[in-house]
């Protein structure tokens, strides 16, 4: 969970943002009516080769009023227009154009377009189908029983790719009929929405042309063409229509459920809508696609599926998959009248397509095959899903604002769908079904072939409304318009006062507030004297927004519950006394003839309510002790869900989290009795679903039997091929994996995964192989899921992320690293896939680019994660006293927010003596081992009786340990698996100020990735791979090399020893010299010098062939470069340049590096990414430390200097001074990031990189730092995801910008007298912002600021963001304020104490004073008197501070003029950047308009300045070297 909120605060950060745009929209003037459109797809099509097609469409049209403009969709990036008629007159080019953004084609008719005359467009055009999504048309493709690839075209239009195909109307509200004829290879064959037939044979070209009837009148999204070698199967046809289900031909034998349940579904919705099918449209394909982004699509007459949705193998497919596939079948047959018949007239009414499939999907089909109780399912898996995603703030409404492609992708999601669904459903009851149903056929009549709007079903509805069933307290619109327009659902309050029930309402939210929402609400209810318990869904009563409800409850009556089987969208929560009696009644014989649904309910409302404080956990165990005698599988659903929120937050492992465990597996025992694993029952689908629900608990919770016996089955089909039970297999290859340590099980799995053509095998499979335990696995099968070709389909690799992160429970921590560290290929593997987003949670809405579809599912994913974390804070002692625990004393020593995972500060380590051992066999292609020793001398401050440090239970195995040379016993020792914390308990306490020594001698694992130590490799020139030995401790990782007090505050002394193969050398921090050589071995034992005191992340050692080149000394520090021995002569810029720099910043420190350490080596590692600042040991990946004149780039070269100075930055700022926690790590980062500049200015000032640093570091974090979601400098971190998450860019350069803007008001000679005097007061200590402060403000004239430096200063670094400056001139007075600047959102608190310098056009010395010429503070503006004949005036000179500055359009009209004069009037070239940068985030956002900002950069066509490029018209990509 800590992961999640990681992640979306570091896609808020940096997935950039725009503004809403309404020019999406097509006019509404013109009005299509027909299409005839030609695609001709050549054979070349079908080949890996190319993916091109051409088309000719025919669209008639009418106009509603005169007009010289018509405008229509074309995709801007796919189609290429030949030419263009209009009435058999051809328009030039240069009179339509496409709009890159929007994909809107307006053609220009000089002759004017008149009312009451039809016209026809004529365009001609070339496009090619997409091979990188799979939406418009695009091309699939699978292998054929000979292992020969087949290719095949098919389209996905829903909801704006139909323009990606050809030029169309591509809104729902202009439908039209279609005539269809594809051009296609000889071979194959063509289907469409209606049945077609060959017109034309060239034999010549071996193309055949099919000619399809014309549609039924349409919308764009519902047109469907396929061109395959695909067979079909006929099934029953459906009243007079041809139904058939259509695959590739060796799927043929598994198409027979979809054949058998179609035609049922069918005839069961032409009676409920008394509207036949074929009434419309005259056949039904079904067509199953190898390559399919959404489950299914409901296009009229040719319905397209995932394989698995359709394709169902009765001896090898779940009944789990046969339920998919025939309630998804149900879903888009359902469409056929909602949706395709009837349209939504706009997206942002989608709930009236989707909400409608999702509820007649369940209960049509239930009619159909009643035995699976789908009306029951309804209740668990779609009202009580989306009543969770429907509790936050930032929930959509149902009905709400779509524009862009990416708003309209977001309104696909669980709202639309569920939700409408619910909200439907508790229509339906209030209303009755019959009246329901009869206000459907009539709503369905009046509108057929129409649009419709919310209002226009509510008429349809309410004129069926019968009052005998339900009194409406006002007329259907008026009821229903909350529950569409707002987000959100009440929660029922019911008490009991005297002999009354008194209902009340409030919104529920899982977080937040919002005490002005309040709906219509149908009340139903039963009262256990009732006869008739629980029969009627009418309403006995309607809460209102202004009025309660009040029930008159008999006296003998011993309990009320209302919502009866749940068919209100709400949730309930009573007074004590009758949440009591409710609990005595289910106790009772038959659960007092509660129904499962009502169970069911007060199940999940029990646990919901109890996240939210409403009511206690230990009340929500009192509710639920029914379920001991509960073998319902409704009953369970909610249950598990609620246990599964507790384990989640608490953490399986822990003591809190393991009393759960055993309570839940006390709870369940008769439920799991009463589907054993040994009984299987098929034929039995309730039964089965109940089954394979409850075993996968159980074997999750740990029950012995259930893990020995799926072993048992995974051991049985591993070693001879009996495969499991069809329905149990997800649980045994799960499990089999889950208990298992050893990676051939794993492969196994992938290999059986390789070899499967069944789609539901497969799926099942890429579930089942994200369940391991083994972390290396995890990462490897994360990396193959976005690997092209390897074997996992694009469609798949969301569910690999989704079944890692689900189904494990380190996982979380594992996905959140793997995205971190390859975002921008996943990025790029996912980006037309909607997945990314979903990873983060649902979808978002009313943003304009795919980028803010993930915007939005971060922001709701960040609530979700920060009332997740307030709620283990406020919850846990709760549980802790139920279930009468202690609260586990590692809690009590931390001062963490999240406190397991920081160790306490008892104990104060002062020297380590790390002995590692590494053979020959690890330096080959199998050898990943070694083993060693550690000596740790520690002392404590208070007594204790164990001894707690980090050691990661991955690459650690401890095999002795000895407190001061006395054994401690294996069973005293443990390692927590989630936090690392090694626990080693004694028998005798701890004293303070007496030194410790524990030894431990371990077993170790190397790593694969450049983490902890790892195993890093290159080929040599004749195609050898040579291995070698590296680290990579920061932040978290020294733990994975040896047990360690591994936070940046412990520091202490080390001195390490490694022996090592004799025909190789090692390296570390400090000097060393062979102290042993052991000639049967043939290793040598080298002993390094002792360090200085540093932390445990900056300890490296070095195992290699790497042979080394000596640069200049720098007094008594020798100075070398290493790299692999091909590389030698890509090493002498490094050379060169290092001791320059390592000068400059001896010089600029006031304090040598040679008082430290006596030498300083640089390492290439050939696989290691940015670089690392171990003392006297740096460590870079290739790329930034060797640099090949002939070859490499200046920009190379540039990144070797740049981040060479960000690393021998860090030899004072990180190790000699150390951020005392993560949460400061600025304090580090910060100054590296400076130096990474400025140092190289002094060294080579003809690069002019302080110029640079504007461009590259604050200009882009400006635009980072812009959201309301950005981190503060200083901001909490505990997790190791968390800590990740602060290597960022706000550390790095905003950290770099807020002490370049403080040297700046400060001056730059007496920022580095205090920079000398806080490096010497601190020196091998740890600081804080504080301690900065304190050191800089002795160099200040206090008299000359607001406030003292760390009053200045706080909101800097404790708050996210930064101010943007109005500058408004009125009367000769220029005054300037504040506000925090947001690209979306807002924030009207936050307020900066701000230096304020400029420049105005009178000036003599232009732009050259960087010091305050005056300051804002929090509570005061700033006014400034304007001088005599000023033009203009620029604030922030050379863009020094940390603001953004806008002007009123006086002030922007009069720097405009200045710029396009001679020299630009002199306005510096940084302020140029500045005002260039400035404009265009004002733009974006409607801040400033794009005419004012185009206008004042007119300049830039005469200016050649580098450092415009960034923020010219071209929007050119900034870029900047990646350092640790």
């Amino acid at each position: 969970m800590a992961a999640i909120h990681i992640l979306a605060s570091f896609l808020l950060l940096y997935i950039p943002s725009y503004t809403l745009a309404d020019d999406y929209r097509l006019p509404t003037i013109a009005s299509p009516s027909h299409y005839e459109l030609h695609i001709n797809i050549t054979s070349g099509a079908f080949t890996n080769d190319t993916s091109e097609f051409d088309g000719n469409v025919v669209i008639y049209f009418t106009v509603s009023d005169e007009t010289t403009e018509v405008s229509l969709h074309s995709s801007y990036s796919y189609i290429n227009i030949i030419s263009v008629e209009l009435n058999n007159q051809e328009v030039s080019s240069g009179n339509y154009s496409v709009n890159s953004t929007t994909d809107i084609l307006t053609i220009t008719y000089l002759d004017g377009l008149v009312v009451g005359t039809q016209y026809d467009l004529n365009i001609w055009y070339t496009s090619r189908l997409s091979d990188s999504d799979m939406y418009g048309f695009y091309k699939s493709s699978y292998e054929d029983l000979n292992g020969t690839t087949r290719y095949l075209a098919t389209t996905q239009f829903q909801t704006t790719y139909a323009r990606r195909a050809f030029p169309c109307w591509d809104e729902p509200a202009f439908k039209a009929n279609f005539s269809v004829h594809i051009t296609y290879p000889v071979g194959l064959n063509a289907l469409s929405n209606t049945p077609g037939s060959v017109v034309i044979t060239d034999n010549t070209n071996g193309l055949l042309t099919m000619q399809f009837e014309q549609t039924p009148l349409m919308s764009t999204y519902l047109l469907a063409f396929i061109v395959s070698d695909f067979t079909c199967t006929e099934g029953d046809s459906i009243d007079n229509a041809p139904y058939q289900v259509c695959s590739s031909s060796h799927t043929a034998n598994i198409r027979d459920w979809a054949l058998e349940i179609g035609p049922k579904i069918k005839k069961e919705f032409d009676e409920y809508t008394q509207f036949n099918y074929s009434y419309s449209i005259s056949k039904l394909d079904q067509v199953a696609i190898p390559d399919f982004a959404a489950g299914a699509m409901e296009n009229w007459g040719l319905v397209t599926y995932r394989e698995i949705y359709l394709l169902w193998d009765p001896e090898e497919s779940s009944n789990a998959y046969k339920q998919s596939i025939a309630v998804l079948i149900a879903h888009e047959f359902t469409h056929s009248w909602f949706g395709n018949l009837v349209t939504c007239d706009w997206w942002s009414e989608t709930f009236l397509n989707e909400g409608f499939a999702q509820l007649l999907q369940y209960y049509t089909l239930h009619e159909v095959l009643p035995e699976w109780e789908l009306r029951k399912q309804f209740v668990v898996r779609v009202l009580q899903t989306v009543l969770d995603s429907d509790s936050y703030l930032t929930s959509q409404a149902l009905q709400s604002p779509a524009s862009t492609p990416s708003e309209i992708s977001a309104k696909f999601g669980t709202i639309t769908y569920s939700k409408g669904a619910s909200v439907f459903r508790m229509v339906m009851n209030f209303m009755g079904e019959e009246n329901f149903r009869d206000g459907l056929r009539s709503y369905l009549v009046d509108y057929q072939y129409s649009n419709t709007i919310p209002s226009q079903l509510w008429t349809s509805l309410n004129a069926t409304v019968n009052d005998t069933h339900s009194i409406l307290p006002a007329d259907l619109n008026t009821v229903m318009e909350n529950w569409i327009v707002n987000s959100g659902f009440p929660l029922l309050h019911v008490a009991i006062i005297g002999n009354n029930a008194i209902i009340t309402q409030e919104r529920f939210l899982l977080s937040g507030n919002d005490s002005e929402s309040k709906w219509y609400v149908p009340i139903s209810l039963t009262i256990s004297t009732d006869e008739n318990k629980f029969q009627s869904t009418y309403p006995e009563a309607w809460l209102t927004p202004d009025s309660n409800v009040t029930v008159s409850i008999p006296t003998e009556a011993e309990w009320i519950i209302v919502n009866n089987f749940a068919t209100g969208y709400y949730r309930v929560n009573y007074d004590d006394a009758i949440w009591t009696n409710i609990a005595t009644a289910l106790l009772a014989s038959n659960f007092s003839d509660i129904p499962e649904e009502n169970r069911a309910q007060i199940v999940n409302d029990a646990f919901t309510l109890a996240r939210v404080d409403k009511i206690a956990y230990s009340r929500v165990f009192s509710i639920i002790a029914f379920l001991k005698n509960d073998v319902s599988y409704f009953s369970w659903y909610p249950a598990f869900s609620g246990f599964e929120f507790l384990l989640g937050r608490i953490g399986r492992s822990s003591l809190l989290g393991r009393t759960i465990v055993a309570h839940v597996s006390e709870l369940m025992e008769n439920l799991y009795q009463a589907v054993p694993i040994t009984q299987l029952n098929d034929t039995d689908h309730l039964y089965t679903t109940n089954q394979v629900r409850t075993i996968t608990w159980a074997c999750r919770l740990g029950k012995e039997d259930c893990v020995d016996g799926v072993r048992d089955m995974f051991n049985e089909y591993k070693v001879n091929g009996t495969k499991p039970n069809k329905n149990l297999r997800s649980i045994v290859y799960c499990n089999g994996l889950r208990y298992s340590d050893n990676s051939s099980d794993w492969e196994f799995l992938w290999n059986v995964y390789q070899d499967t053509d069944l789609a539901t095998e497969r799926a099942t499979l890429i579930t089942a192989l994200g369940c391991t335990q083994n972390t290396t696995l995890l990462n490897r099968y994360l990396l193959l899921s976005i690997t092209p070709d390897s074997g996992i389909r694009s469609q798949d690799a969301y569910s690999v992320f989704s079944a890692i992160y689900s189904a494990n429970d380190i996982g979380v921590d594992v996905a959140f690293e793997f995205l971190m560290e390859n975002y921008e290929a996943i990025y790029e593997y996912y980006q037309s896939m909607n997945s990314l987003s979903n990873l983060i949670t649902g979808i978002g809405a009313l943003f304009t680019s795919q980028e803010q579809v993930i915007r939005e599912s971060a922001v709701q994913a960040l609530e979700t994660a920060q009332t997740n974390l307030a709620w283990i804070s406020t919850y846990s002692d709760d549980l802790y006293i139920y279930y009468r625990l202690e609260e586990e004393n590692v809690i009590d020593e931390n001062e963490s927010t999240q406190p397991e995972y920081r160790l306490s500060t008892n104990y104060v380590p002062s020297h380590y003596q790390i002995h590692l051992n590494v053979t020959n066999e690890a330096f080959t292609a199998e050898g990943n081992s070694f083993n060693g020793s550690v000596i740790i001398h520690f002392t404590v401050t208070s007594r204790t009786w164990r001894v707690i440090l980090h050691a990661s239970d991955e690459n650690i195995d401890i095999t002795n340990v000895t407190l001061n040379n006395q054994y401690i016993p294996s069973d005293n020792y443990t390692i927590n698996d989630t936090t690392n914390i090694l626990t080693i308990t004694l028998e005798d306490y701890l004293e303070p100020s007496i030194e410790y020594e524990v030894k431990l001698d371990y077993d170790g694992i190397l790593e694969t990735s450049t983490r902890g130590f790892f195993k890093s490799s290159y080929q040599t020139s004749d195609g050898e791979t040579r291995y070698q030995l590296a680290t990579q401790f920061q932040a978290t990782h020294a733990r994975r090399a040896f047990p360690c007090f591994d936070e940046p505050s412990f520091k202490a002394t080390f001195q390490v020893l490694i022996t090592y193969p004799s025909n190789l050398n090692a390296a570390s921090n400090t000097k060393g010299s062979i102290v042993l050589t052991n000639p049967f071995t043939n290793q040598l034992t080298i002993q390094f010098e002792k360090t200085p005191v540093m932390s445990s992340y900056l300890v490296a050692f070095v195992v290699s062939d790497f042979t080394c080149s000596e640069g200049a000394s720098i007094g008594n520090v020798t100075y070398q470069v290493c790299s692999r021995a091909d590389a030698t002569d890509y090493r002498e810029f490094a050379i060169e340049s290092g001791p320059q720099l390592i000068s400059s910043l001896d010089n600029y420190t006031g304090y040598d590096y040679g008082t430290v350490l006596d030498k300083i080596d640089n390492y290439a590692i050939p696989t290691f990414g940015g670089a690392m600042e171990n003392w006297g040991l740096v460590t870079y990946g290739e790329s930034y430390l060797l640099w090949n004149p002939l070859e490499s780039t200046n920009v190379n070269k540039h990144n070797v200097f740049t981040v060479m100075a960000h690393e021998f930055a860090h030899m004072w700022f990180g190790n000699l001074v150390t951020c005392s926690w993560w949460s400061e790590l600025f304090l580090n980062e910060g100054f590296a990031t400076y130096f990474e500049f400025f140092t190289p200015h002094d060294v080579l000032p003809e690069w002019e990189l302080d110029k640079q640093f504007v461009v590259r570091i604050h200009q882009p974090v400006l635009e980072t730092d812009a959201y309301a979601t950005a981190q503060a400098l200083q901001s909490p971190a505990s997790t190791p995801a968390q800590i990740s998450n602060k290597f960022s860019r706000v550390s790095y350069y905003k950290g770099g910008s807020i002490l370049r803007m403080v040297e700046h008001f400060m001056g730059s000679d007496n920022f580095r007298t205090a920079l000398q005097n806080y490096l010497v007061e601190h020196q091998f200590s740890i600081t804080k912002p504080e301690d900065l402060w304190a050191s800089l403000g002795e160099m200040i004239d206090n008299s000359t600021l607001p406030a003292d430096l760390e009053t200045i200063m706080q909101n800097w670094v404790q708050r996210p963001g930064y101010p943007l400056l109005n500058v408004t001139l009125v009367n000769d007075t220029v005054t300037i304020t504040q506000q925090r600047f947001l690209e979306s959102g807002e924030d009207i608190t936050s307020k900066w104490y701000v230096p304020v310098s400029y420049t105005t056009s009178v000036d003599d010395n232009k732009f050259v004073n960087t010091t305050p010429q005056g300051w804002l503070t929090p509570t005061s503006d700033l006014q400034i008197s304007w001088p005599t004949n000023a033009t203009w005036i620029i604030l922030n000179n050379q863009e020094t501070a940390y603001y953004r500055v806008n002007y009123n359009e006086t002030l922007w009209n009069g720097i405009a003029t200045a710029l396009k004069a001679e020299n630009f009037s002199d306005i510096h070239e940084l302020n140029r950047a500045q005002i260039a940068d400035d404009l265009f985030d004002f733009a974006k956002i409607n801040m400033v308009p794009y005419s004012t900002t185009f206008r004042v950069l007119e300049f830039l066509e005469n200016d050649t300045s580098y450092f415009l490029g960034s923020r010219s018209p071209l929007n050119l990509a900034r870029s900047s070297p990646i350092s640790d």
